[in-house]
């Protein structure tokens, strides 16, 4: 999975557990609720004013978003794991 769609699904994931809509987070940061979309379906980027927007709506650090390894199957982190210590 690529950055964009780990940092999308981790931003949703996040959205969820905090009881948002994409609406009111569109509303908070100021942008369409497309772009909400956009963003979490890893079609784009947040931009980082709109990032901020974000973290601050969640309540979250920069680094909760990026805790990716969770989202990935257990056998790709399983692989992973093996490939690494052979190297």
């Amino acid at each position: 999975m690529n950055i964009k769609k780990l940092l999308g699904k981790r931003l949703q994931e996040i959205r969820k557990s905090k009881k948002f809509t994409q609406e009111q987070m569109a509303e908070f940061v100021g942008v369409e609720t497309s772009s909400i979309s956009n963003i979490e379906n890893g079609k784009y980027y947040p931009s980082a004013d709109n990032l901020d927007k974000i973290l601050e709506a969640l309540n979250v650090n920069p680094s909760d978003i990026f805790m990716f390894e969770h989202n990935a199957p257990k056998e790709e982190l399983i692989s992973e794991k093996i490939g690494r210590a052979h190297v």
